[in-house]
């Protein structure tokens, strides 16, 4: 419903540019989702864990505010692929089924649950901050920066956590693998979003350079021949 009334708005279907280069409306959901209800009832599954935080980690205490992590990650991210299909890349679409999926096996998994959504959330935060970066609420060049750090950290915490307690189900298995994956593809495309970042900073220092040598009254000439 938010969605169907918010293309109507020509302000919420403006594009903001960035990373995502995605209509407003498209960030109103996602950046609640991210900054309130998934951080939230992730610190409320933490405190009320019922062991040491080592078996809250690597086991499967999995209390209702673990499972409305899981379940609302499940779920939005199935609604939006399925409601913004033709905004989002092909990248985010695939990233959005396996989220979902590992959402819902998470749900009926009894090891490394604490562990997948804590570091979920922690990835979760570097796509915020690129979501921040794109509406100018903070530099683009930190949010890819960020986007980085909260890659790197989560792939070397699956890297530790086979060593220090190794999964003994498959599915688990194929959601740390599937974490390497996705955070290889962020990586990547941070990559590719600062060298965007990085050309359109020279081409404005060149445009700059070049205002600046232009003679009095040709910037007003080039307006008018446009």
């Amino acid at each position: 419903a938010f969605n169907l009334a918010a293309r109507r708005s020509s302000r919420l279907s403006r594009r903001v540019g960035g990373m995502f280069d995605s209509e407003l409306r498209n960030y109103i959901l996602p950046m609640i989702g991210q900054a309130l209800i998934q951080p939230t009832f992730c610190i409320i599954a933490f405190a009320q864990r019922r062991g040491p935080v080592w078996e809250w980690l690597f086991g499967a205490d999995t209390d209702w505010a673990a499972m409305m992590v899981l379940s609302y990650s499940a779920g939005y991210f199935a609604e939006d692929c399925l409601v913004n299909f033709k905004d989002n890349s092909w990248l985010v679409a695939v990233h959005h089924i396996f989220c979902s999926l590992c959402a819902y096996l998470l749900m009926l998994s009894d090891e490394w649950v604490g562990l997948l959504i804590v570091l979920g959330q922690v990835m979760e935060l570097g796509s915020l901050c690129l979501e921040f970066g794109d509406l100018r609420m903070m530099p683009r060049r930190l949010s890819a920066v960020i986007l980085v750090i909260t890659s790197i950290v989560p792939m070397a915490c699956v890297v530790a956590g086979l060593f220090l307690r190794f999964p003994q189900r498959f599915a688990v298995g194929f959601m740390a693998l599937t974490m390497q994956i996705v955070a290889l593809i962020r990586l990547n495309e941070a990559r590719v979003y600062w060298n965007k970042l990085s050309q359109a900073k020279a081409l404005r220092l060149n445009a700059d350079a070049t205002s600046a040598d232009a003679p009095p009254g040709s910037a007003e000439l080039c307006a008018v021949s446009r």
